[in-house]
């Protein structure tokens, strides 16, 4: 069975690469669901919304940093979650994070012509809210307005504890005007310089996750377009793709390193079974003998498969990078639409050598006729991967 053996050595090298082909293209499929998924929310929810473009935007900004933190969790291969809650409750969070049923972060977003608006909406307290709530027709006292809201200190920020989100080119000046505030107010209302600083270690411009997922900073310019196109029901991947949200754009080679090293623990396990031939050997020779496999020598096998396993990972590893990189578009536009079965070709010859040297075991093909039909497959898998 010198042959069989030859042929088992050359497939037992290369075929857990077919195993990061597939891990690489199912990694970047998962992102462009996000993606394609972000699109069709925000024409579902906004193209027949009445409300006009300065107010619309507010929510757009909602779904567009849960979104684009969803399109990054999948980059990052992180089980956390953003969801828009769409709650107009007092003190309501805007956006949640979870990671299964721990919330990781709660958020409130605030979008506004200007930086001092955002700011006063961000860090306003149940008096300033009252004071909204009577602009919009409201008949209560504030005494009745705190104890239907459980508010139990006036001067706490409505917010407070929530990440605040903000307009990206509003961060840096709303940073400013809070570290002004607080100096003011410590000298004549120390009272409300804790929502100030509340509100001042919160903001932010992007939702953050625990392990380095994060949404997409959002500018009113952006969001403004964002909601006049989604009211025309046309956001397209195309068009967001202009925006920044694409996997070209968001994935990176760190990020297709890390999956890849997913990817390549897998190929270790299949290397791990792989790697001890002679005693495959030794059970497919029982089994063509006697059509049967006793488990004691499954058992055994498995047992001895303890080394051997660094050339799988790092075959499984590589074939899974140059997959994503491909769909990624991180080696040029063409290369996206690459087959990843094409990637994975020379598996497929490794295989079919197997099928032949197992024939050849059994007396069904010589030597010859099993060189023959590999330069055959080699010309079909080379003929492909011009194709």
């Amino acid at each position: 069975m010198n042959d069989f053996q030859k042929g088992y050595d050359f497939f037992q090298k290369n075929a857990n690469a077919f195993v990061g082909v597939n891990e690489g293209d199912a990694y970047v499929g998962t992102v462009n669901d996000e993606i394609e998924l972000f699109a069709k929310t925000l024409n579902d929810k906004f193209s027949t919304n009445n409300a006009g473009i300065e107010q619309l935007k507010g929510n757009i900004a909602e779904f567009w940093e849960a979104g684009t933190f969803n399109i990054n969790a999948a980059v990052k291969g992180s089980a956390e979650h953003a969801t828009v809650l769409e709650s107009t409750e007092y003190g309501s969070v805007d956006i949640q994070v979870k990671s299964g049923d721990t919330i990781i972060a709660d958020a409130g977003s605030k979008f506004y012509k200007t930086a001092a608006a955002t700011l006063k909406q961000q860090a306003k307290n149940a008096r300033e809210s009252f004071h909204d709530y009577q602009l919009k027709g409201g008949k209560a006292s504030f005494d009745e307005y705190c104890s239907e809201r459980q508010i139990t200190d006036p001067n706490a920020a409505v917010y407070g504890g929530q990440v605040r989100l903000v307009p990206s080119e509003q961060l840096e000046e709303i940073k400013t005007l809070l570290q002004h505030k607080i100096a003011t107010e410590v000298m004549i209302r120390p009272e409300q310089v804790q929502r100030y600083k509340d509100t001042l270690n919160m903001l932010n411009d992007r939702l953050k996750g625990t392990n380095g997922t994060e949404s997409v900073p959002l500018d009113n310019a952006t969001a403004k377009e964002l909601a006049q196109i989604a009211k025309e029901n046309g956001v397209t991947e195309d068009k967001l793709r202009e925006m920044g949200i694409s996997t070209e754009q968001l994935i990176d080679y760190s990020d297709i390193f890390n999956q890849a090293m997913k990817a390549g623990v897998t190929a270790a396990t299949i290397s791990l079974v792989l790697k001890v031939a002679p005693e495959i050997y030794k059970a497919i020779s029982y089994l063509i003998s006697n059509g049967e496999i006793e488990k004691e020598q499954f058992e055994r096998i498995g047992l001895a498969a303890v080394s051997g396993t660094s050339e799988g990972f790092i075959r499984g590893t590589v074939a899974a990078a140059i997959t994503a990189s491909c769909k990624a578009g991180l080696l040029g536009e063409s290369l996206k639409s690459v087959n990843p079965t094409i990637i994975g070709a020379i598996t497929v010859v490794t295989m079919n050598v197997i099928k032949n040297s197992i024939e050849i075991a059994c007396g069904k093909k010589t030597r010859s006729q099993l060189a023959e039909e590999l330069v055959r497959d080699m010309y079909v898998s080379s003929c492909s991967l011009v194709l």
